[in-house]
């Protein structure tokens, strides 16, 4: 179920962006900064919900090849973000820094 969810709340956050939605950050293009929605409880809903369902499919078979793709998953998120929230801060100045201020990261 948890798989679920997270693949579901993803899909509803990438929604939710609407034309801001990107794979990868695209230097040239400036989008609003979205914070209504699933994120004004979480600056990454999307990826909250990767990890979510990466997770549940743990929970699921909980084994050492699952328990590696989680980690991996996790630690690639992580990076991803820490590069994607600097270009945001870089591209939407005080507005995120303030967004920042207001919304944690992930919950």
């Amino acid at each position: 179920a948890l798989s679920a969810i997270g693949l579901l709340w993803t899909f509803v956050a990438q929604l939710q962006m609407k034309d801001s939605w990107r794979i990868g950050i695209e230097p040239t293009s400036k989008t609003p900064l979205i914070t209504g929605g699933l994120y004004r409880y979480s600056r990454n809903p999307i990826y909250l919900g990767l990890i979510g369902a990466f997770l549940g499919f743990f929970l699921l078979a909980p084994n050492a090849l699952s328990l590696c793709f989680l980690a991996i998953m996790y630690s690639s998120i992580a990076l991803k973000v820490r590069f994607e929230e600097e270009f945001l801060r870089q591209t939407h100045g005080t507005q995120f820094l303030q967004y920042a201020s207001q919304v944690r990261r992930w919950l």
